[in-house]
């Protein structure tokens, strides 16, 4: 259909507010309805044919209030959905839009979603993932598998690495310094085998010594530099702690005196355990001469000699010493200081209660 033109000066009602518009005009000027399929077209003016003028109305400026023209009320607005086609069209039915439409998008074939609440229970679609009557949560999440212990441990050194720094994607100078120590421990396993075997074993069999079952072992016979009367060499190994062998010198002048035990046997010496003092009793024990210092000489069946500094504590009661040398054959203990009461002074006499020997058992 034509574009209708306008024809000034003829005027028609609006069909939606009853408001007067020009003849011809497209929209309503009072409420903006489309008009173009609704007027009426206008023939088009003869070119031969003058309209005459319409003479223009002046209304004064200032007009007092009592003169003015009342103005008639403005009609009500009439807000019918309208149809917004192209200029030009046919008006059809099925052409007419519907403004504010909703399309409805609800599954009516999909089940609705229980609420697990023991309280509620109501159905909520299943695009909810909260029950919108008690807001619990409508999916929650499973417990996790319990794994057994050796599924975790893989799963945490799975995590560890793929969780490990960015720098080490980086920086590979670590698998180089890896790799280098390995080799170096490579060579000096291989280099330095019999080096590190003495060490080694001896290592393990302090670690042995220690926990292994042990026995005595007694002296077959000893021997000392002097005996004082009373004080024999064989007192130290009798298996009592009421007899002691002491030199014949007293006080300080027993420094270099020396007891031995001999073995006919030679066996692995674990530990010994000394019994300082000619006795265990506490006033006898300090009203004579006690070693401080001894030095142990440990001499094995190829004649090889190891040799221990003692340091004994001063109080009466066994002191044990671990050691381990094998195939002993001999120890010597040469006394190194002495503690004497400066009341006994230099008669007093510097005795061993006991000495005992230990290897393991078995």
């Amino acid at each position: 259909m034509a574009r209708h033109a306008h024809t000034p000066g003829v005027r028609e009602p609006c069909p939606g507010c009853e408001s007067p518009v020009g003849r011809g005009e497209v929209f309503c000027g009072a409420c903006g309805a489309y008009l173009d399929w609704t007027a009426t077209p206008a023939e088009p003016p003869d070119a031969t044919q003058v309209l005459p003028p319409v003479p223009r109305q002046r209304t004064p400026r200032h007009r007092r209030q009592d003169e003015q023209e009342p103005r008639a009320p403005r009609p009500a607005r009439d807000h019918r959905p309208t149809t917004l086609l192209p200029p030009g069209d046919e008006p059809r039915a099925e052409q007419t839009l519907r403004l504010f439409a909703v399309k409805d998008t609800r599954d009516t074939g999909t089940p609705p979603l229980a609420c697990p609440s023991p309280g509620c229970g109501r159905d909520n679609p299943q695009e909810r993932h909260f029950c919108r009557h008690c807001g619990e949560l409508l999916r929650p999440p499973s417990e996790p598998e319990h794994l057994p212990w050796w599924r975790r441990i893989v799963e945490d050194a799975r995590t560890r690495i793929r969780e490990r720094p960015a720098v080490w994607h980086r920086n590979r100078s670590w698998y180089v310094l890896a790799g280098a120590g390995g080799v170096g421990l490579v060579v000096v396993l291989a280099g330095g085998g019999p080096w590190l075997a003495g060490p080694a074993v001896t290592a393990a069999g302090r670690v042995q010594d220690r926990f292994a079952a042990k026995t005595a072992v007694v002296p077959d016979t000893v021997s000392a530099s002097s005996e004082r009367d009373g004080f024999a060499a064989r007192c130290a190994a009798d298996g009592v702690n009421n007899r002691a062998w002491a030199p014949k010198n007293s006080g300080a002048d027993a420094r270099g005196q020396w007891w031995e035990a001999d073995f006919g046997q030679p066996f692995r010496l674990t530990s010994l355990v000394i019994l300082n003092g000619v006795s265990q009793q506490p006033k006898d024990y300090l009203a004579a001469g006690r070693p401080h210092r001894l030095k142990a000489v440990a001499i094995t069946a190829d004649d090889r000699a190891f040799v221990k500094d003692i340091t004994l504590a001063d109080q009466p009661g066994p002191q044990t010493f671990g050691w381990g040398v094998d195939d002993v054959r001999a120890v010597r203990l040469q006394i190194e200081d002495v503690r004497v009461d400066d009341a006994a002074g230099a008669k007093a006499p510097v005795g061993l209660a006991e000495v005992q020997f230990f290897t393991r058992k078995g």
